[in-house]
C-alpha cells in the first residue's frame, strides 16, 4: 500500500499536509509549537539536526486524532509518540538511541507491543535520488519512507497489509524522525 503527501522546503512547517493513497484522502499531519520562542529556536538554531520543540498531530480522514509525536526538548534524546490504534487504545512509544551520522546513516530504536523496532536510513551521495528509510518490526521490513524534493512529496510504502491498520503510527514515526531534516 502506498501513501503520499506534499512536502515543503521548511521541514518545520506548521501548514497541514494531507495524506493520500492514490486520490483517496487518508488523513493529515500538522506541526505546531507551544510558543514563538520555541519556534525561533527550532528554525534558527537547530538548522541541521532534529528539532527540539515541534509537535506533530496526525488525524484520520474524518478528523480523529490518531497519533501525536513530540520532541524531548533540548536533550533531543527521544521522541515521544502517542498512538491510538484501531480500537482507540492509547499506546505510548519512546523512540530512543537515535543516531544521526550526517554523512553515513540515521537510525533510531523503539519498542511497540513488546517488539523491538528500528528505523534505518542510509544517506545517499546523490540528493536527487535518495535512498529510502526503512522501518523494521523485529526482523520484518514493515515500511519504507522516501522524500523527493524534485517532486515535492513524501512517499510511504507499507510492505505488509497486516500493518495497514497501524499506518498512522508508521506515518508519525517516520515524519517525526526524518521530515524536519528532510530525511
Amino acid at each position: 500500500m502506498q501513501y503520499q503527501y506534499k512536502t515543503s522546503i521548511n521541514g518545520l512547517t506548521t501548514k497541514e499536509l494531507t495524506i493520500y493513497s492514490g486520490t483517496e484522502l487518508v488523513g493529515s499531519i500538522k506541526g505546531s509549537f507551544d510558543n514563538v520562542f520555541k519556534r525561533f529556536v527550532d528554525e534558527l538554531i537547530q538548522k541541521r539536526s532534529l528539532p527540539s520543540f515541534i509537535t506533530y498531530e496526525l488525524k484520520d480522514s474524518i478528523g480523529n486524532v490518531r497519533c501525536y509525536a513530540e520532541m524531548s526538548g533540548f536533550t533531543k534524546s527521544a521522541i515521544m509518540v502517542t498512538y491510538y490504534d484501531r480500537n482507540n487504545i492509547e499506546n505510548n512509544i519512546t523512540i530512543e538511541n537515535m543516531k544521526d551520522k550526517s554523512f553515513e546513516y540515521k537510525k533510531a530504536e523503539f519498542k511497540y507491543k513488546e517488539t523491538e523496532c528500528l528505523i534505518y536510513k542510509e544517506n545517499s551521495k546523490n540528493p536527487f535520488n535518495p535512498k529510502p528509510a526503512e522501518l523494521f518490526f523485529g526482523e520484518e521490513l514493515v515500511a519504507s519512507w522516501n522524500i523527493s524534493m524534485k517532486e515535492k512529496k513524501v512517499v510511504v510504502k507499507i510492505n505488509n497489509y497486516k500493518y495497514v491498520e497501524d499506518r498512522f503510527l508508521i506515518f508519525g514515526i517516520f515524519h517525526a524522525f526524518l521530515y524536519p531534516t528532510k530525511g
